[in-house]
């Protein structure tokens, strides 16, 4: 069988932190990876970033929708050209932008997702063609449209022994298990930093925790940490995956604790929910490689390491099938990988990572 040529493609992703969008240059067929390229972040403003947080909410004003939308795109066009010349590369050497989009609401109970951006207009601004709309397609098959990553976890860990975990910790957190009979399972083991980023904005004035010395002068409320850990949700079998917002009530029951005390719990339940995805894995993986915003919680890894043993391993210090990863821009990459398996028609998605009916090819296609 004739295989796919290989594609050089710029993978583009922002969170649920709300933080800025992280771009990468990925060169593969979908399959193997050939090349982890150079990367290029930049930073939302603090305004832009108020108006995305006022989209969140059940009324949404259809101007400000509106206008959200075209900016992400000229901002993502901006990162696409600032990345390009720093790799020293022009438009017509870029066969697709891998375009995530910006997450507003997920609820896959309910059949709703929603990424905004206007893909039409990235396409025009930087001349490149597009892949978008990465979760639509899956969730009309009876998936959860979440995870995305797996199939690019499994790509790039193919040298490494397994059974292993890749976690991924960021505005929510999400695990990838590859076994050793290579089975792939994948789910939202529950909240990440959007929990904690969110009280720490509104009680302390800070957009986060940084490298977990807040929480870490602070003491767990163990009760109420066990009263959080009674949510229905982690005990629902995989696959599974959650909103941002999914678990902000337990914020309203912090308001007893002082400050250094609720940042603390917190931080113990984004732990404790990662460990108690254990159960739903065939084998404890012999390592948890972690990637995302959040491996730069010491704390909150340490809690991990120490209280429930496990085998934490940051991503950037593991050689992954001859490259060198880095944690902050592998989602970026695997959307530049996704859109190229969209593009030749591979599933992005798995029955045992989202729940869909079948394997999935999703992503809408804008042709520049």
């Amino acid at each position: 069988m004739k295989k796919n040529k290989s594609l050089t493609v710029i993978g583009m992703m922002t969170g649920t932190s709300f933080d800025g969008i992280d771009a990468a240059i990925i060169r593969t067929n979908g399959e193997k990876i050939d090349e982890l390229g150079l990367t290029k972040a930049i930073n939302y403003s603090e305004e832009f970033r108020k108006k995305i947080r006022l989209l969140l909410g059940k009324k949404v004003d259809l101007e400000l929708f509106l206008d959200v939308n075209n900016k992400l795109a000229v901002r993502h066009a901006e990162l696409v050209n600032q990345l390009l010349k720093k790799a020293n590369l022009k438009n017509n050497e870029i066969d697709l932008i891998g375009f995530h989009g910006q997450t507003i609401y997920h609820n896959s109970g309910a059949g709703h997702t929603l990424q905004i951006g206007n893909a039409a207009l990235l396409s025009e601004l930087t001349g490149i063609s597009v892949v978008s709309d990465f979760r639509t397609k899956d969730i009309a098959t009876g998936g959860q449209g979440a995870p995305l990553v797996p199939l690019f976890h499994k790509a790039i860990c193919e040298s490494l022994g397994k059974p292993i975990a890749i976690l991924n910790i960021g505005g929510v957190s999400n695990i990838t298990y590859l076994g050793s009979n290579n089975e792939i399972i994948a789910f939202d083991t529950g909240p990440g930093g959007a929990l904690l980023d969110d009280w720490m904005y509104h009680n302390v004035g800070k957009s986060f925790d940084d490298e977990g010395n807040f929480a870490k002068q602070g003491l767990p409320y163990k009760e109420l940490l066990k009263h959080f850990m009674e949510n229905k949700y982690f005990e629902k079998k995989p696959p599974k995956s959650m909103d941002r917002n999914a678990f902000k009530n337990v914020v309203e029951k912090l308001h007893n604790l002082n400050a250094k005390d609720a940042a603390a719990t917190l931080t113990y339940f984004i732990a404790e929910s990662i460990y108690s995805a254990s159960k739903f894995l065939p084998q404890p993986p012999t390592k948890w490689l972690v990637c995302g915003g959040g491996r730069k919680n010491k704390f909150l890894l340490s809690i991990l390491k120490k209280e429930y043993g496990l085998n934490i391993l940051l991503m950037d210090t593991v050689l992954l099938d001859g490259h060198v990863a880095d944690g902050d821009f592998m989602e970026a990459q695997a959307f530049g990988f996704l859109a190229t398996r969209s593009y030749y028609h591979l599933p992005i998605t798995l029955s045992t990572t989202t729940g869909s009916t079948r394997a999935v090819s999703g992503g809408a296609f804008y042709r520049f």
